[in-house]
């Protein structure tokens, strides 16, 4: 029972989402699968009729043929009305449960650490996780199905009594064996057919290089279309070859069973024939013990498909529903939150962190003290970590060794709430909402969105060019009807501006030049120092490549492979000739070298 909770979870979230598309939705399937056995029924009536209308009382005989055929056509009537009325409310209704199991998952989201969210091992679950999307409605359709199935196996059963009693319990168990034979052999194809996962995503990666527009182009620039066209094909036909063995021995136990299935439907076929010989049964009834047991065949087929899909679907539901459900632990107190409300100093002792699954620290004993005033800067090569410690800071990152004090107080013990409410981080995959240009920017307090007060922030990091082309209710991104795409500049102006228009305690900036001309970071510089004066005390970290800004920064500190190598002020790095005096002088000679050219 406990294997199966994932299947309860969704058919309960079926249920609670609209009992009445759940109802219709099921009874359009159960209809479809009575509705041939059914109709052959009522047909063979009519045939019975017509044939008795030389009989004594004809009236009767007419009004026998009229209530058949009104049955028949009222079945008709009913499929009709369940395709074009319950296809609308089955889109309905699956949304409604989408979008419940999607809020589901955004709370799991929130609540799991950020350094998690980040690997790569989650991200490459959290694809699988994004398949509901389309397993929920094939989930929905498959049980439908099956409930269709049953029933179409079951009508036939039950009017096959009339003929021959004793023949129910060998067709019964002809059919459950059938039944669990097919179900195997769908089960075992697919699973052959999934344990070369290498050679469909191999096949999959260089079929998409020639969709990748980009990717191409660089192909055909170099005039490479045919090597990689060659690649292509190869990874194409193992796959084809690979499948298409799968198919064969597929095929070659379906044909044997196949053959064994017919026993049902030439069984009852001869025995039709022979009553209807001894005159027990009309020929009405032949054609529609023919049809049952036609449809008895064509039900436990269908059947080993709808197993197979079905367990399909509901191992990627499974992992939906794990997903939801299963802990995720964190060192984390969450007894006693204290309130800090302006950062006077932040302490940082032995601070240790691994990235799950990691045995490398991305960061090692880190001891740092920044204080109120301070105008700080983080340097060092890429991985070195920089990113990482300004998460940590942030809350995002939770399991952590050593100690981080803001004011003295555990970062354990302040809530992700009061650390958003003083710290105003700009990333370096900054956000680009396709909002208005006011709420890109307002984004912190887009409840009291002051214009004057956006067109000065965006001002002082030198985007009067934005304010000039466009007005404060210019729709961002190409989303949207009439919307305008800024630059990669612009965008990153419009970050560094949202992070300042927060007024927040401590601003962290993480990269906010990468993307900036020498004359637009100068600005931007310039800006960073602006604010960090203007209502002063406040901190403001920077994490940046660009050495020649960062002289002007109060403490630097250097970082290198998650070891804190290097502290001080711009004069005293240099005099130490060490990482920092490598770095900067390696890029001042480069920038000089341009120059020259």
């Amino acid at each position: 029972m406990n294997s199966n909770k994932h299947i309860s979870f969704f058919l309960k979230r079926i249920w609670g989402a609209n009992k009445v598309a759940t109802i219709v939705n099921f009874a359009q399937y159960i209809l479809l699968g009575a509705s041939s056995s059914l109709s052959l029924l009522f047909t063979a009536n009519i045939i019975n009729a017509i044939s008795l209308y030389e009989g004594v009382n004809p009236n009767s005989i007419k009004i026998n043929i009229v209530v058949n055929a009104f049955f028949l056509a009222l079945i008709a009537l009913f499929q009709l009305f369940f395709e074009k009325f319950s296809q609308a409310l089955r889109e309905k209704h699956i949304y409604a449960v989408r979008q419940n199991i999607e809020k589901e998952i955004c709370v799991k989201l929130s609540r799991i650490p950020q350094d998690i969210l980040d690997t790569k091992e989650f991200q490459d679950d959290f694809r699988i996780v994004n398949e509901t999307n389309t397993n929920l409605y094939l989930f929905i359709t498959y049980i439908a199905q099956g409930m269709s199935l049953i029933v179409q196996l079951a009508m036939p059963l039950i009017l096959v009594t009339r003929l021959s009693w004793p023949l129910l319990f060998p067709s019964l168990c002809m059919v459950l064996f059938s039944v669990y034979r097919l179900s195997k052999i769908q089960l075992r194809y697919w699973s052959e057919y999934l344990s070369n996962t290498t050679l469909r995503r191999k096949m999959d990666y260089h079929v998409g290089l020639f969709m990748n527009e980009g990717f191409f182009s660089v192909i055909r620039a170099f005039s490479r279309e045919d090597y990689f066209f060659k690649k292509a094909k190869s990874s194409i036909d193992e796959s084809i070859n690979n499948a298409n063995e799968a198919i064969a021995n597929q095929n070659k136990k379906y044909a044997k069973l196949q053959l064994v299935i017919l026993i049902i439907p030439i069984a009852i076929a001869l025995v039709a024939v022979r009553k209807f010989y001894e005159s027990h049964i009309s020929v009405g009834d032949v054609i529609m013990f023919l049809g049952l047991g036609k449809s008895i065949h064509s039900a436990v087929i269908s059947s080993g498909v709808i197993v197979q899909k079905t367990q399909e679907v509901s191992i990627s539901l499974k992992r939906v529903y794990d997903f939801i459900f299963d802990s995720v632990e964190v060192n984390e107190d969450d007894n006693c939150y204290q309130m800090v409300e302006c950062v006077e100093n932040i302490e940082i002792d032995n601070l240790t962190f691994y990235y799950p699954k990691s045995k490398i620290p991305a960061l090692s004993n880190i001891s740092l003290s920044i204080n109120s005033g301070d105008l700080v800067a983080f340097v060092g090569e890429n991985g070195s970590g920089k990113t990482t410690l300004i998460k940590i800071l942030l809350g995002l990152y939770k399991n952590y060794e050593g100690s981080i004090r803001i004011n003295g107080i555990n970062l354990r013990n302040i809530s992700q709430d009061n650390l958003m409410k003083i710290f105003a981080p700009c990333f370096q995959d900054y956000l680009k909402p396709q909002f208005l240009l006011k709420e890109a920017v307002g984004l912190s307090r887009i409840d009291e969105m002051d214009d004057v007060q956006i067109k000065e922030v965006l001002q002082m990091n030198n985007g009067t060019d934005m304010i000039e082309a466009y007005s404060l209710d210019t729709q961002l991104g190409t989303q949207f009807t009439n919307g305008v795409d800024l630059s990669i500049g612009q965008w990153q102006k419009v970050a560094v501006s949202r992070a300042m228009y927060a007024e927040r305690n401590v601003i962290l900036a993480d990269e906010p030049m990468a993307s900036l001309d020498i004359y637009s970071e100068l600005q931007l510089l310039k800006a960073v120092k602006l604010n960090h004066n203007k209502n002063a005390p406040k901190i403001s970290i920077l994490i940046s490549h660009r050495m020649a800004g960062i002289k002007m920064c109060s403490k630097i500190f250097v970082l290198d492979c998650g070891v804190l190598v290097e502290e001080g002020e711009h004069e005293h790095l240099i005099s130490l000739g060490g990482k920092y005096s490598t770095m900067y002088n390696a890029q001042n000679d480069s920038v000089k070298k341009g120059n020259g050219k």
